[in-house]
């Protein structure tokens, strides 16, 4: 068996091509489920510590988010390079982290990182927003500040002499047999949080997005039956018929949903359109901001054809500063609306920008 990479948009892809470069043989150590969770966050993880990063031993790194998918490999990778590890988390993951290795943990509700963390070589940024913007603060000179969301300020960067760069992951089947040999060597542990079956994809994408997650969510793939095909005014339908179960408002009625779906309808658009399921275009990006806590955070997934799943972009519970920022790099047609999706509970700060 192997474990694979998917690094472009179709994560849930029902098979693919891969190159022998890009896999690498599973670990010993792991069975296929944990085997599944380590490819996408671990490779996201290592290339962001030591491709980009360059981080070495008896360096100091400061890691927001540890206890997450990406973020629980990056503290044990780090650790097993030698370096030394300080990372933000919530009160209830600081067991965890702890147990994972981190020298210095951060309650992220309750401490300014930057008035307890020592200066540190590299900061490898899972977060973004305004956590991103002060972490400036604790970077040395001729140091380093990684993120996997928005591109980090170049020129305050040049100001304060140090490196900064964005990346997203890409396959390395060397790297992966790297990891897999850290986990044989049970120099890694690898936290499943929980398994869902690939038609429990959506639930999947709630758990990761609404609920707090420590390690990784894995999908267990089945024979999926073929998926039937719809014409353009058949998936219209449908999708108003999926709109109209979920409660649609009074007065909108299908004459209504046919004109908010109509590309162009409205000549000057506002900064976002409100989401609502079905009325967004294939390809749109869509914003949904959610409580973390009594935090907001937010996620981007791009909208797929109705048989096939929406790409979820990579973003360790983004602030909405990182969520706004990563979609607009994703947002190949700037004349697009960007759709925002608010969780219920969750009010659109006008600070934001126009919704619509």
């Amino acid at each position: 068996m192997v474990i694979i990479l998917l690094a472009d948009a179709k994560r849930f892809a029902g098979s693919r091509t891969f190159c022998a470069d890009e896999v690498a043989a599973q670990p010993q150590a792991l069975d296929a489920i944990g085997a599944a969770a380590v490819p996408l966050a671990g490779i996201t993880a290592w290339q962001g510590l030591f491709d980009h990063g360059r981080l070495q031993s008896g360096q100091r790194v400061l890691i927001h988010g540890g206890a997450g998918g990406v973020g629980h490999f990056a503290v044990q990778f780090a650790k097993a390079e030698g370096a030394w590890v300080a990372t933000t988390v919530s009160s209830s993951d600081i067991d965890f982290v702890t147990d994972l290795g981190a020298d210095e943990v951060i309650d992220y509700k309750r401490e300014n990182f930057e008035d307890v963390v020592e200066p540190v070589d590299l900061v490898f940024d899972l977060i973004g927003g305004e956590t991103q913007q002060r972490s400036f603060s604790v970077v040395k000179p001729k140091g380093a500040l990684i993120s996997t969301l928005q591109e980090p300020d170049k020129a305050r960067a040049k100001a304060v002499g140090i490196r900064v760069g964005r990346y997203t992951a890409q396959p390395n089947g060397g790297q992966l047999r790297e990891i897999a040999q850290l986990i044989d060597q049970g120099k890694v542990k690898v936290v499943v949080a929980s398994t869902f079956g690939l038609a429990q994809a959506a639930a999947a994408q709630a758990a990761l997005k609404e609920q707090h997650i420590r390690g990784k969510v894995v999908l267990t793939v089945i024979k999926q039956p073929a998926a039937s095909r719809f014409n353009d005014e058949e998936r219209r339908l449908r999708a108003y018929q999926i709109w109209e179960d979920e409660g649609r408002p009074d007065g909108q009625d299908v004459a209504h949903w046919y004109r908010a779906g109509d590309a162009g309808a409205t000549a000057q658009r506002a900064d976002y359109r409100r989401y609502l399921r079905g009325t967004a275009p294939t390809g749109s990006l869509v914003i949904k901001f959610y409580h973390s806590g009594d935090q907001i955070r937010g996620y981007v997934r791009k909208l797929a054809d109705t048989d096939t799943d929406d790409t979820i972009f990579p973003g360790e519970e983004m602030e909405p500063e990182a969520a706004f920022k990563l979609a607009a790099s994703h947002n190949a047609n700037s004349d697009e609306p960007v759709f925002i999706e608010l969780v219920e509970g969750v009010e659109w700060n006008s600070a934001w920008g126009r919704l619509n």
